[in-house]
């Protein structure tokens, strides 16, 4: 009887040292596999030949001149999708999504901090990682950052399809968002202090034509060639009209209000 207990106790023993080794050896994989993901992540945001790769993918084009490049990129994609299969096998979806998003952010902000312009080799770097982990896994801010990081660098960013605004035969729409109309009011306070009223919230659109405010109250359209300057002032897009003395504020809840400004510059530029 003495004999069974201590068999059982040693059995115990046994098959708890084995359950801690195998937690060790689960959290050892773990590591590994983040650490490995995190840097197949680093090698696609920093490596030049996944800029050839991100462009051939954007564009559809191929130059011969790149090939080598493309090669090269194939490799490091095949690498990463290893390391992205190894990860997904120890981390949930929302723990790899966060991973994802931390390294495109990483990535925007260096290119956009460099000179604050995105160029034709950074925006493949940053079209070559999404591409690899999903567009979706862009943060609202880095997008921002990155649409206004290709407008400095002057490209317009894709068209947008307006839900509010009635596009003309040909017009083609670059920013929408939703938008309050604000106004100075008279202040009790003394000259100098500037007190902000909303007259009206509604949607704003720029196009290459004009830009629309579409209230629940009235509405505002200027044509490009009548804007004289576009500039943000704190929280707002101020324009100031060819046609009008006061400038017309805009004050956006969800949206970069110099980003609207860098689009309406480059489209009056252009």
């Amino acid at each position: 009887m003495v004999r069974g207990f201590f068999s059982d106790v040693l059995d115990m023993f046994g098959d708890r040292k084995a359950a801690r080794e195998a937690a060790e050896q689960l959290s050892a994989d773990q590591t590994s596999a983040w650490n490995h993901y995190w840097n197949a992540l680093l090698v696609v945001a920093e490596r030049p030949e996944m800029q050839a790769f991100g462009l051939a993918a954007a564009t559809g084009e191929s130059p011969a001149k790149v090939q080598g490049d493309l090669a090269a990129a194939g490799q490091i994609r095949t690498a990463f999708d290893a390391a992205r299969r190894d990860a997904q096998a120890y981390f949930s979806a929302e723990e790899l999504l966060d991973m994802e998003r931390h390294a495109l952010d990483v990535l925007v902000g260096r290119v956009v901090d460099d000179d604050g312009r995105i160029d034709q080799a950074e925006y493949g770097q940053v079209f070559a990682l999404s591409l690899l982990v999903g567009a979706d896994r862009m943060s609202p801010d880095a997008v921002a950052r990155f649409q206004l990081g290709r407008v400095n660098a002057g490209y317009l960013p894709d068209p947008v399809d307006p839900r509010s605004l009635l596009l003309k035969r040909g017009e083609v729409c670059y920013f929408e968002a939703d938008a309050r109309l604000k106004a100075e009011k008279a202040s009790r306070e003394g000259a100098g202090v500037r007190q902000m009223k909303v007259v009206d919230e509604g949607w704003l659109s720029i196009t290459d034509r004009r830009l629309v405010f579409t209230g629940t109250a009235r509405g505002v359209e200027m044509r490009n060639n009548k804007l004289n300057a576009a500039m943000v002032h704190g929280a707002h897009l101020v324009l100031h009209r060819a046609d009008r003395v006061k400038p017309s504020l805009f004050e956006f809840p969800h949206a970069n209000e110099t980003l609207a400004a860098a689009i309406l510059s480059t489209i009056a530029k252009s």
